[in-house]
């Protein structure tokens, strides 16, 4: 045997060994990864508490206000950012809100859900500050507590399940609501406990083009995607895993995931933060409070990964506009409420 031929021979003999000692990368694995600066807008003539999320319908901004005193929602025009209206008004009236959710803008409506009421209303975009315009529809039967809400059409809801007894609950307005989904099982193939459905708490968004919920875990990073037309799921896990809880600390996980998910076009866009509570902790102690995330994952409507977008600054909620190839952010932790990022040009 020549000396190339052993030389050869040697080198396969060692990458063989250190490809079978070597474990296979856990988590998500982007393609792309692109560093995004944002720019920071305040609206003239509107107060907010706690703006949370954003829905952008053509020419049309809304922006929720998780702890509004007198409104939940507010419209401003876009691109402009001018305020033009606030509606939800806070209350016990019929037509009033008690406890809030993320809306839903489609088909020149915006689409609101009381949980306390278990009551969606309708306001249409071009009358939002008007009371009489408002459509109330009702649903029948106790329900569990739902912070999360996604219309599949003008009298059908999906609910994320806070219980831990499925992943979601598709409820039409007239005939029972039908539990969809189980938890999802764990990296070993075991199923979790019903009881740690709390830990599970996701945020949801619906495509009506496919039929199809997203849905992206507040602790770990797991995102799940569930058909309802032919009840399919596909489950795709970071590196951080499934949501687990820290021994002796009921109230959250050892790593904070998810903070928003949008399914826009073809595309599902989540939001991601990835700190420790030890992090956030440590943020809380030093007086520089900071929710969100700052990164933003793409994945494609199979949950195939397909760009990582780095953002220079934490925010708690996203929109995209696919028109002027841009990302809209809301934050509370800053001093100006918005924040855009251009996207690259492909």
């Amino acid at each position: 045997m020549d000396g190339k031929c052993i030389c050869g021979c040697l080198l396969l003999e060692c990458w063989w060994t250190i490809s079978c000692g070597r474990e296979e990368p856990k988590g998500f694995f982007f393609p792309r990864t692109i560093e995004l600066t944002g720019e920071s807008l305040g609206v003239d003539s509107l107060y907010m508490t706690y703006p949370y999320r954003l829905e952008l319908a053509d020419s049309v901004l809304i922006v929720m206000d998780l702890h509004g005193t007198d409104c939940f929602y507010h419209a401003l025009s876009y691109p402009g950012l001018k305020y033009e209206s606030s509606f939800g008004r806070k209350g016990k009236g019929p037509r009033e809100i008690t406890a809030c959710t993320p809306m839903t803008v489609r088909n020149g409506r915006v689409y609101v859900w009381d949980g306390s009421k278990s009551t969606l209303l309708v306001y249409p975009l071009s009358a939002l500050d008007e009371e009489d315009s408002v459509r109330r529809v009702s649903f029948e039967g106790k329900l569990p507590a739902a912070v999360d809400m996604a219309v599949v059409d003008d009298s059908t809801v999906v609910l994320g399940n806070l219980t831990g007894e499925s992943r979601l609950i598709l409820l039409p307005a007239s005939g029972e609501a039908q539990k969809m989904f189980s938890l999802p099982a764990q990296e070993d193939g075991t199923l979790p406990d019903p009881k740690t459905g709390y830990l599970w708490r996701a945020f949801l968004s619906y495509s009506p083009e496919s039929g199809k919920a997203a849905l992206a875990t507040q602790f770990g990073e797991v995102l799940e995607i569930y058909d309802l037309t032919d009840s399919t799921q596909q489950v795709s896990m970071g590196a951080g895993g499934v949501p687990s809880a820290r021994k002796g600390n009921a109230y959250g996980s050892v790593m904070e995931g998810f903070c928003d998910v949008k399914w826009i076009g073809d595309k599902i866009y989540a939001l991601f933060s990835g700190r420790s509570r030890e992090e956030k902790e440590e943020a809380a102690r030093s007086d520089s409070r900071i929710e969100g995330g700052n990164r933003i994952y793409v994945f494609d409507a199979k949950g195939r990964p397909e760009t990582c977008y780095l953002l220079d600054r934490f925010i708690d909620g996203l929109t995209v506009d696919t028109t002027g190839n841009r990302i809209v952010g809301v934050t509370t932790s800053g001093e100006l409420p918005f924040v855009l990022f251009d996207l690259p040009v492909r």
